[in-house]
């Protein structure tokens, strides 16, 4: 009898009736050749879930909403200045003028609230906050 090669046998086991008929002869060859051809498809499947998940964590947690859009090449460091606050600013007044750099006025105002543990949005005139300032 003529030993086949692997690669003609992995198309000839195929279903699951084929597998198991295979399993369950006699013939030594093909118990080896199963196992082989069950190797290499356990692997190639480990390795291609493996970069499945991989790319999902790169798109899901490779960018972060709430981090500052701001353009590297004109910003070296982020530093904090203390303004006193005027009559008739308010958190949004200060985004626009202060937050130029930040994709969304919001952000710079969800930040400038934890920096000085604000609860509301409500900001008084002569009070001192810190806020951040590009250079």
């Amino acid at each position: 009898m003529r030993k086949q090669t692997l690669v003609s046998h992995i198309y000839w086991i195929r279903t699951y009736a084929e597998v198991n008929s295979a399993f369950k002869s006699n013939h030594s060859y093909h118990r080896e050749l199963l196992f082989r051809v069950l190797r290499s498809r356990t692997a190639l499947t480990i390795v291609g879930l493996t970069l499945i998940i991989i790319g999902i964590a790169v798109i899901l947690f490779g960018q972060n909403s709430d981090t500052p859009s701001v353009e590297a090449s004109t910003v070296k460091q982020k530093y904090y200045t203390s303004i006193e606050v005027e009559n008739g600013d308010t958190l949004w007044s200060l985004a626009e003028e202060y937050g130029e750099r930040y994709h969304d006025h919001d952000v710079f105002i969800k930040e400038v609230r934890s920096i000085n543990k604000l609860e509301g949005d409500h900001i008084t005139a002569g009070a001192s906050l810190l806020i951040p300032v590009y250079r």
